[in-house]
């Protein structure tokens, strides 16, 4: 199997420098009054007082960028369970959400729309499920042509399926 590689032009979009565009379109791009992280700043207040901030948050982010690390204080999660069902009494009747602080949202953000455009090329035609345009449905064609081939193959050496429950991943697939 071949992985294809990023070009030279590609490479250079994503490790281009932070500016404040960026920055300001991933801030905006966050609902103002998403659940607030450690921190306990919700994304309307850097929304709000952009004018005030964006000289600072800008240089904050684009030095995360720059060295490769996201700081401490900045990369906290509160993980907080929330009920799938009321009255839940069991742990698979919870789901875990994590709660950043908005300057670790803002970073995560500006990583996504550089990587975005990359994925299509770079993810296996193969790989149907969490890409965009693409359909899980899709392997269910796949699976059925494979045990209709399954079902012809005579001799010793025959074939062999799995089925892998992903309930536990993924709340049921």
């Amino acid at each position: 199997m071949m992985f294809r590689r990023l070009n030279n032009s590609e490479l250079v979009s994503l490790s281009m420098d932070i500016c404040e565009q960026d920055v300001k379109q991933s801030l905006f791009g966050i609902g103002g009054l998403k659940a607030l992280g450690p921190d306990g700043y919700p994304t309307i207040f850097f929304q709000n007082y952009w004018s005030c901030c964006k000289k600072d948050l800008v240089s904050l982010i684009a030095d995360c960028f720059l060295k490769g690390y996201v700081p401490n204080d900045i990369n906290q999660t509160i993980i907080s369970l929330i009920p799938k069902v009321p009255n839940p009494t069991c742990m698979t009747q919870l789901r875990p959400i994590s709660l950043c602080n908005t300057i670790y949202k803002i970073v995560s953000k500006i990583l996504v729309q550089r990587i975005r455009p990359l994925l299509p090329n770079l993810v296996s035609p193969n790989q149907v499920a969490f890409v965009p345009v693409r359909q899980i449905q899709d392997n269910i064609v796949i699976a059925q042509e494979a045990l209709h081939k399954f079902k012809k193959v005579n001799g010793k050496l025959g074939f062999m399926a799995w089925k892998i429950d992903l309930a536990k991943a993924y709340d049921n697939l």
